[in-house]
Formats: structure tokens, C-alpha cells, sequence
């Protein structure tokens, strides 16, 4: 059994052997000097030629900065999944109020957990969606009763010309 240096990584627990042996055993030798048909094929590293190295090996190295780049990306996506969602919440609100329908929560509780939803409230929502289902999209009865709401409004003027 030949000896080799050998490096051991302390956060990934890998070891690296060196090319060459640091020294050669009789089997080894005798392959060497043509006197043997195999090589040593056992491999074995002598403590005092063994060092401890800090941090990770290359391979574990590349396979953290790729999760890392992988987690990176995912949460800028959450970040501006939120932020649309944001914008979308705000924009169906301003709609909402321009129809003239209630919403459950104020501009301040943007969650049910803080306020929770009265059963008033949930039937007025929920009559409303179904008196807009019920309605049909292509006589215009949608946009007919939105511009009436807007017109009953007292600054309709801004709005329509």
C-alpha cells in the first residue's frame, strides 16, 4: 500500500489525494521495475502528510453558489409577485369602489386575519357577483351599468365628456 498526501475539507468532510505517492510500497516498485503485471491499487494516507484545510472543496463550493443563485432568483420573483399582487389588489379596489361595491376590507386591513368579514357583507358580495355573472357581456348591460353609476356620481363631469 503506497502513501499519500491527502487533504481533508472540514465543512464538507471530502478528501483530496495528491497524483503522485508520497511513498512507493514493494508491490508498486516491483510494477515500476517491470517485475509485477499490477500496479498498487491500494491507497492510504500517512497522518503526518495529512492537512486539515479550511471551507469547502471545489465541487461542494460550485453546487452551494449554484443553490445560492437558484434562491437568489426565486425570491426576487416572490418579491415582485408580491408587488403586483399589490397593484392588482389596489386597482381591483379603485374598481370596485368606482361600481359602487363595498369592499370587505379597508385601504388599512389589507387581510382577513385582521378583520374578519361580516356575513352581511359576504352576501352583498356575493349577490353582486352573481347579479354581474347573471348579466350578460355582449348586450353591454355591464358597461351600461357602470357609466349609469358613473353619471349618478357628483363629479361625473371630471370623468365623462
Amino acid at each position: 500500500m503506497c502513501y499519500y498526501k491527502r487533504a481533508t475539507y472540514s465543512d464538507c468532510n471530502h478528501s483530496q489525494w495528491s497524483a503522485q505517492p508520497m511513498r512507493e510500497c514493494q508491490v508498486q516498485r516491483d510494477f515500476v521495475a517491470g517485475r509485477c503485471r499490477e500496479p498498487c491499487d491500494t491507497a492510504r494516507g500517512h497522518p503526518l502528510a495529512t492537512v486539515k484545510v479550511e471551507g469547502q472543496c471545489a465541487a461542494c463550493r460550485g453546487q452551494t453558489d449554484r443553490l445560492s443563485d437558484r434562491l437568489r432568483r426565486a425570491k426576487d420573483i416572490i418579491s415582485v409577485s408580491k408587488q403586483t399582487l399589490i397593484g392588482a389588489d389596489e386597482r381591483c379596489r379603485a374598481i370596485l369602489e368606482d361600481v359602487g361595491i363595498d369592499t370587505p376590507f379597508s385601504d388599512d386591513e389589507t387581510s382577513p386575519k385582521s378583520s374578519p368579514v361580516s356575513a352581511t357583507s359576504m352576501q352583498t358580495i356575493e349577490t353582486t357577483m352573481t347579479d354581474t355573472t347573471a348579466s350578460t357581456v355582449e348586450d353591454g348591460s355591464l358597461a351600461k351599468e357602470f357609466l349609469r353609476k358613473r353619471k349618478e356620481q357628483k363629479d361625473s363631469k371630471l370623468y365623462m365628456t
